[in-house]
């Protein structure tokens, strides 16, 4: 008894000697072991400074503590930080065969990461430093048994996260507490239902909070449970982002619910159901400011209800999607950049590095690569004692180059499904996207142009927009339907359904009540015109698709109209207005580039054209170096395709045209009123036949007709058009005839009667003019008028009852740039004016006869007509009787050959006396031999004769002829000459029955020309 009391005694010794000794190694020895050498340990691996402020362990409770413990960066912040670290370990794991903890807490526990330069980050060596030791592990395909591990209650409380980027001005900063997490009965083995279920929780940083509570489960490994976000504030994370971009978010909160689970089993699965989101609040800046000018988004909220995603199933599903009145406001910059690309384009930023962090970087990054070479090393040693020769031979046969260049990790097969979905041989699956409806409610655009001196702005809104059935990709069928209005006025609906794959879509296109006016600042960049009014009216049915090579088919079939408009020259008078302008059965089909108009009704259609005195006017801006758009159409051409324009008919009602010329003085003016009519057959491509048929009133009075048929778009062009005006009013010709002929128009009226064709660009044109009553007055001063009497070559033109008709035919090629149908008229009437003014005569005796001459000639020495000189006389007799207001003037000439002539006669006399008849007959006389040779003996010094007795006596007859020419003076002459014109008169007088106070006989001449008779000049009254 006494022996086993005693023993009893020492091994109570012995165990309370054991349990002092547990007592004081593991309260007191371990403890400080652990919080001189842990320090140090963790410095040389992670190579930073560490600091343990305490750390105690009670051998009671098994209880471990640590506090204070700091692991510092190579920056400004610690890498890592916690207040305070307890874990509660149990002695029941000896029997359950699993460490079990009844508590691990962690406290005010804080990290932060240092961008220090773009893509390098102060943690940079750790990362490598875990890929080092990855690569020293042993990788087998067996699977990897998760140790027993459970513990009651796992929390996190009022933790932290900080990372800053350096390498960005300002060093922007995100730090997100508190933070806080708890799970209940957490193990690693099959638990009951309710064990591992976990809590986490968190703060914003500028508001709100996040809730992630679920269960855990790691046989299969899955994790499920709900996540929540209420109002959390999104303006301190934008923050962040703010160096990358202008754009600046100044409010914004999020909220967020949904349910999740993830798996894994045999392969990787997430799933979202029951979810809702809701961004509320949102006002975006452009970064410039914080005005209303300088706001880019408002949002009232965008929910997003019944939201979910299956990974497997690879689909994404929300029933709902709402944009509730979100205002969008963009800017067009001077420079012609839109202020939303400004805003969120990305900002570079270089920020340089002191030359010490260099120096360090690159001290840790030698460092980094020797432990890699050395734990390489050590790995290839260990390998090559441990591989078979079959591994080896089955190497070799692999190849020595894919040996020497792949790295060694790259040979072990990975079985992590993970990375085998994502190799590049894997398929990706196809996503779906399906949206019950979208919804955008009440929304607006307010766009400003500030690209021009005259800024404008157009504000859409309401705009609401509804989108059905949104499945992607798919061919179920889905419904858009989009209102929105225009602040200015008018209202567009665009109704359409389709499919998305394929994408095809029809719909309808309704513009109403749309006013053109606030328009006017991007009409008059391009034009100096502006828009008074005008309301337009659009409705299109179209439909769209695109084809297997992303060609893009779009047709369109309705109507447009335009009602009211007023369009002028800025700051000058209207160009042109109208009632209504409306295109019924047009067709737009963008694949073969053609547009077709079935009927253009232009109906009160008011357009002016104003030529200023510089010959400018508002089609100038259509006008311009044509050089070098004519090199890039030609470039282009063979490159592109040319619009086919086809308009089945054009029809005028009630319209006025009007052409205001101030480069004259006085201005001319001239109206087409009342104009109407048909065009039919317009197409660009030349192909159709053009009828044409319009009647009008030039200035309210004169009507105009104007018909014609062609193909007036084809090239050689090919036309024939038939033209009649009758009696317009010449006195509005003043500032024409002023110019050009130097005298102001007294009266008058005009009527034409045109046939005029071109045929392969060649014109042939056959025009009646009449000119009733047509006179000058008072004489106007101009440097262009022509130099001639034009008033007496109207009265040449102008017959008995005051008219002038003149047959003018013209002919041209207008192939040549400078010739016009204009121009070759015109031409042609002037030049039959001056000839008219210039040479009277011709043109009276061209009238009846096509003669050019401005004399009647007389036989030499004669003063009788032939009949071909009578019946000149005639014509000029009819011309001047049906011109009464002419006057004739009559100047007889002789000239050389009526000296000879005058000469001969008179020999001829002395011979013969009444018998003579001419020298030819003479010859033919016996007796006029004699007779001739015996007045030739009496000649002095005259030369001998040679011959037979005919030809004596002809050169005896020649040479008593120039004897008696040198005895003749010019008073027999002048005499013959004086007979010649008093025989024109009295034949003009007594036979034609003109009235002899209207021809005058001037004083004779002695002419040096081989021709003489009676010359002819015109005057007027």
């Amino acid at each position: 008894m006494g022996f086993l009391s005693r023993h009893r005694k020492r091994i109570a010794v012995i165990v309370a000697a054991l349990y002092g000794f547990y007592l004081v190694s593991l309260g007191l020895v371990v403890p400080a072991l652990v919080k001189h050498v842990a320090p140090q340990e963790l410095e040389a691996l992670l190579n930073r400074d560490v600091t343990l402020e305490k750390f105690r362990f009670n051998p009671f409770t098994l209880a471990v503590t640590a506090e204070n413990v700091v692991i510092e960066s190579h920056g400004d912040t610690p890498l890592f930080q916690f207040e305070r670290f307890h874990a509660n370990f149990e002695l029941s794991s000896l029997w359950r065969r699993s460490l079990h903890f009844k508590a691990i807490e962690l406290v005010g526990p804080q990290g932060a990461i240092e961008q220090l330069s773009k893509g390098k980050f102060d943690i940079d060596d750790l990362l490598a430093l875990a890929d080092s030791e990855d690569e020293t592990e042993d990788t087998t395909d067996e699977e990897v048994a998760i140790p027993a591990f459970s513990v009651d209650k796992l929390s996190i409380e009022e933790a932290g996260f900080q990372i800053t980027d350096h390498s960005r001005q300002g060093s922007p900063r995100l730090h997100i507490t508190p933070v806080s997490f708890d799970i209940e009965h957490l193990s690693t083995q099959p638990t009951d239902e309710g064990s591992n279920r976990y809590e986490f929780h968190a703060v914003g940083p500028g508001g709100g909070s996040l809730t992630w509570l679920g269960q855990l489960t790691f046989a299969p490994l899955a994790v499920e449970g709900t996540l929540a976000l209420e109002n959390l504030a999104l303006s301190p994370f934008a923050d962040f982002f703010n160096e990358f971009v202008a754009a600046e978010l100044e409010s914004g909160e999020l909220s967020l619910s949904n349910k999740y689970r993830f798996s894994y089993d045999d392969e990787v699965r997430l799933t979202l159901s029951d979810g809702n989101l809701t961004l509320s609040n949102i006002t975006l800046l452009d970064g410039l400011g914080h005005e209303e000018e300088n706001t880019l988004l408002q949002l009232n909220a965008l929910n997003l209800e019944g939201f979910a995603l299956d990974t497997i199933e690879s689909k994404i599903y929300a029933k709902n999607l709402t944009l509730d009145t979100p205002q969008v406001l963009a800017d067009l910059t001077e420079d012609g950049k839109i202020n939303w690309l400004e805003a969120v384009s990305p900002i570079e930023h270089t920020v340089p590095e002191s030359a010490d962090a260099d120096a360090d970087a690159d001290a840790d990054a030698d460092a980094d690569a020797d432990a890699d070479k050395q734990t390489l090393t050590d790995n290839e040693a260990q390998a090559s004692a441990t591989t078979d020769s079959d591994t080896a031979d089955e190497s070799t046969d692999t190849g020595s180059s894919t040996e020497e260049t792949a790295p060694k990790e790259q040979a072990i097969p990975s079985s992590d499904p993970l990375k085998e979905d994502n190799s590049p041989s894997a398929e990706s699956p196809n996503w779906q996207l399906i949206t019950e409806q979208f919804h955008l409610k009440e929304g607006s655009l307010k766009l400003n142009d500030n690209s021009n001196a005259d800024a404008g702005t157009i504000t859409i809104e309401p705009i609401n927009l509804s989108v059905k059935n949104i499945h992607w990709p798919s061919d179920n069928a889905m419904e858009i339907a989009l209102a929105l209005g225009f602040a200015s006025g008018g209202n567009l609906i665009i109704d359409a359904e389709g499919t998305l794959e394929p994408t095809a879509f029809t719909g309808n296109i309704i513009l109403s009540n749309f006013l053109l006016e606030p328009l006017n600042p991007w009409v008059s960049e391009q034009m100096p015109l502006q828009l008074d009014s005008g309301v337009a009216f659009i409705e299109q049915a179209f439909e769209v698709a695109l084809d297997a090579e992303d060609e893009v088919h779009f047709t369109a079939k309705g109507r447009a109209q335009v009602d009211d408009l007023s369009l002028r020259e800025v700051d000058k008078r209207t160009i042109a207005a109208w009632q209504s302008v409306a295109v019924e059965d047009t067709e737009f089909v963008l694949e073969q580039q053609q547009i077709r108009l079935g009927k253009v009704l232009l109906n009160g259609v008011n357009s002016s054209l104003t030529l200023a005195q510089d010959g400018s006017s508002w089609l100038d801006i259509f006008t311009g170096d044509s050089s070098n758009s004519t090199e890039a159409s030609t470039e282009d051409s063979t490159e592109t395709q040319d619009w086919r324009v086809i308009i089945n008919e054009i029809e005028l009602q009630n319209n006025q045209l009007t052409y205001h010329d101030g480069t004259l003085n006085p201005a001319f003016r001239i109206s087409l009123d009342k104009l109407n009519g048909k065009l039919t057959n317009i197409d660009t491509a030349g192909k159709q036949q053009s009828t044409f048929d319009f009647n009008a009133r030039v200035d309210g009075n004169a009507p105009l007709a104007i018909k014609g048929k062609g193909y007036l778009l084809d090239e050689p062009l090919n036309i024939e058009v038939t033209t009649k005006l009758d009696d317009y009013e010449m006195t509005r010709l003043s500032p024409f005839t002023g110019s050009f002929l130097g005298y102001l128009t007294d009266s008058g009226q005009l009527s034409i009667d045109s046939q005029l064709q071109i045929e392969n660009n060649l014109l042939d044109t056959s025009t009646k003019i009449l000119a009733k009553r047509f006179y000058l007055g008072d004489k106007a001063e101009s440097e262009e008028a022509i130099s001639a009497p034009i008033k007496l070559g109207l009265s040449v033109l102008r017959d008995r009852r005051e008219n002038i008709n003149l047959p003018v035919k013209a002919a041209g090629d207008l192939a040549d740039p400078s010739v016009s149908v204009s121009k070759i008229i015109l031409n042609t009437f002037t030049n039959i004016l001056v000839r008219a003014a210039t040479s009277p005569f011709s043109v009276l005796m061209g009238l009846g006869g096509d003669s050019e001459q401005e004399y009647l000639p007389f036989a030499p020495g004669t003063t009788q007509l032939s009949a071909d000189s009578q019946a000149m006389v005639a014509t000029l007799a009819q011309a001047l009787n049906d011109r009464p207001k002419l006057r004739l003037t009559l100047t007889g000439s002789a000239a050389m050959p009526d000296q000879e002539a005058m000469a001969t006669n008179l020999v001829g006399d002395d011979i013969l006396g009444r018998q003579w008849e001419g020298l030819t007959q003479a010859l033919d006389d016996n007796k006029f031999h004699k007779k001739v040779l015996k007045a030739w003996e009496k000649l002095e010094n005259q030369p001998p004769l040679t011959g037979d007795e005919r030809e004596q006596s002809e050169a005896a007859f020649k040479q008593l002829v120039q004897a008696k020419m040198q005895h003749l003076d010019e008073s027999a002459l002048l005499t013959l000459a004086n007979y010649r014109a008093d025989q024109l008169k009295a034949l003009l007088v007594d036979e034609h029955g003109l009235d002899g106070s209207r021809i005058t006989v001037a004083n004779s001449v002695i002419s040096n020309d081989e021709e003489a008779g009676v010359k002819l000049e015109m005057s007027d009254r």
